[in-house]
């Protein structure tokens, strides 16, 4: 596989985490606007297939029972790395703003 082809492939795999991570965020505003507060325990798999995903240095340890607004936060700072390296930027703008852990 050539360079191009590679960076190709790296790109496409990036947008669909990226994808991804957008459709957690609409579900999660949904459930804000409803009042609801806490991350239900029903997104476990979703984020834990999204870690999976995720490039080892951003694979943080998302939680379910944590405020909606802390796990939106950490999702926009992920998706910023990402879309950051997708548009051929290193990806390591410093240091992340995001614990290791959410919750």
């Amino acid at each position: 596989m050539t360079a191009d082809a590679r960076a190709d492939a790296d790109r496409r795999r990036i947008t669909r985490v990226i994808d991804a991570i957008d459709d957690i965020l609409e579900t999660l505003e949904h459930l804000h606007l409803r009042d609801r507060h806490e991350v239900p325990t029903a997104f476990t798999t979703r984020l834990e297939r999204l870690t999976a995903a995720l490039p080892p240095d951003l694979r943080y340890e998302l939680r379910t029972g944590v405020p909606i607004v802390a796990l939106m936060e950490s999702l926009y700072t992920i998706q910023g790395e990402l879309m950051s390296r997708r548009t051929g930027g290193s990806g390591d703008s410093g240091p992340t703003t995001i614990p290791r852990w959410i919750g």
